[in-house]
């Protein structure tokens, strides 16, 4: 996915592809399916991670530090989450810088000595736009089928019977 000015047409196809993916892998699974699980968390940050360039293969250890960074009742543990989570981007800039792809973090990365801020700069962006994006989509998304509204269509539903979908 390049970064520079990638057409709304081919991100929004390349989305739902992921969604087709993602909910085919589902229909494996059998009952009972857990949303969340199998499309509100994995679609996001899949989708976040292609853009950035960061590995997909690595979102547990995201899950870990985002969850540890929003931990509102631990300051400590957010500031320590949050860190790991810049070394790991000071690493894979690194890489990028090595193996360029076609994403936002390899853009900075090989126009790195025009930008001011450096390495530090480039991993004190790309942390924060990971973890808000991974988090605020998974957070928001994981409304999905908190009600049984959510799950059928409100126009097949008697009016009597329609709950607002968050």
């Amino acid at each position: 996915m390049a970064s520079d000015g990638l057409p709304q047409h081919v991100l929004r196809a390349h989305v739902a592809e992921l969604v087709e993916t993602l909910l085919d892998q589902l229909g494996d699974r059998g009952a009972p399916a857990d949303l969340h699980e199998a499309l509100s968390f994995p679609l996001p940050v899949q989708v976040i991670c292609e853009l950035l360039g960061v590995p997909y293969s690595d979102r547990a250890q995201f899950r870990v530090w985002s969850a540890g960074a929003s931990n509102l009742g631990d300051r400590q543990a957010a500031t320590d989450s949050l860190q790991q989570l810049v070394s790991y981007m000071h690493q894979l800039i690194t890489h990028k810088r090595a193996h360029p792809g076609q994403d936002v973090i390899s853009d900075l990365a090989s126009t790195q000595t025009q930008w001011r801020y450096g390495d530090e700069g480039i991993a004190g962006l790309a942390a924060p736009l990971l973890f808000a994006g991974h988090e605020t989509t998974t957070s928001t998304s994981g409304a999905i089928g908190t009600s049984p509204a959510s799950l059928i269509p409100t126009s097949r539903l008697p009016r009597s019977r329609r709950w607002p979908v968050p």
